[in-house]
């Protein structure tokens, strides 16, 4: 019975419910198509790129149990950390950069490094004009262990070949940088650092934005919530209403009627017998 009582509150307002289903269609469709003719869709593809690479030394730590007194593989952690967050400064991001061949300013690296085992809540990021939400961003996300001394590079393009050439171009800027530094200051050569690449770059595409299957259900609640709303409303206001009408009612319309308008059989009073059984068992009533 309820559900019949809601159908015909919505019959009744049907051009209120009409509305409501248009702005949850415009609401609904909003979310997965821009306002234009045609409609465009608000769904885009991007490109999507990993690469990783060991910070290790020319006696490798990774099968050295580290007994020698040089051998400091606690220390190799902190430096993958100094070397991501190296790369997002100048020159070395402009160097990867060129090398994928995407404009400087289109270009944004995001360092998430741990700092005294704590990762940065907030990421220093550098030199783009564009936002990482943007169809058109050239994005790379350098990302270190505080335990291990591992560097993996994600990066997003417009398309998955330049998001490759950003993860293998990052990692050979900071090789051509380490091997720079190691010739101009002199370092010996069993004590320099060594950056191993696990490998070329992983590339995929990758599907982004709301789809219509979002749009869909977003216009269907918004629809629901109004029509309860509307239903929850139409109740109120009823009820409202006859509130209003008792308050304007007259004090004394529950009062006891007068006199001449009462049935006369109410003022009879049973007569009880001699030993006080009622007036019905003896058949006499005294007015």
């Amino acid at each position: 019975m309820e559900f019949v009582f809601i159908l015909r509150e919505l019959w009744r307002r049907r051009v209120l419910v009409a509305a409501l289903a248009l702005i949850a269609l415009v609401v609904g469709g909003s979310t997965a198509y821009r306002a234009s003719l045609p409609p465009e869709s608000r769904q885009y593809q991007v490109g999507i790129a990993s690469a990783r690479a060991l910070v290790d030394t020319p006696l490798s730590q990774v099968v050295d149990l580290g007994l020698k007194e040089e051998a400091n593989v606690g220390a190799l952690p902190a430096r993958t950390v100094l070397l991501a967050n190296l790369l997002t400064t100048a020159p070395l991001k402009d160097q990867v950069a060129d090398r994928a061949g995407v404009p400087r300013d289109q270009l944004l690296v995001v360092a998430e490094t741990p700092a005294g085992g704590i990762p940065v809540s907030a990421p220093r990021a550098t030199g783009s004009k564009l936002s990482p939400d943007d169809p058109r961003a050239n994005l790379i996300t350098l990302q270190t262990d505080i335990t291990q001394p591992l560097l993996t590079v994600d990066t997003q393009a417009p398309d998955a070949a330049t998001a490759a050439k950003l993860a293998d171009g990052a990692l050979e800027v900071l090789e051509k940088h380490l091997e720079s530094l190691v010739t101009d200051e002199g370092v010996p050569e069993s004590r320099r650092l060594v950056l191993e690449r696990l490998g070329a770059a992983s590339a995929a595409t990758e599907q982004r934005g709301p789809s219509r299957p979002i749009a869909f259900v977003i216009a269907f609640v918004i629809f629901g919530l109004g029509c309860t709303a509307i239903v929850a409303g139409s109740a109120v206001a009823r009820e409202w209403r006859t509130a209003s009408e008792l308050e304007r009612a007259p004090d004394d319309w529950l009062a006891e009627p007068p006199a001449a308008d009462r049935d006369p059989i109410d003022d009879i009073e049973p007569a009880g017998g001699d030993e006080g059984e009622p007036a019905a068992r003896a058949g006499r009533y005294v007015a």
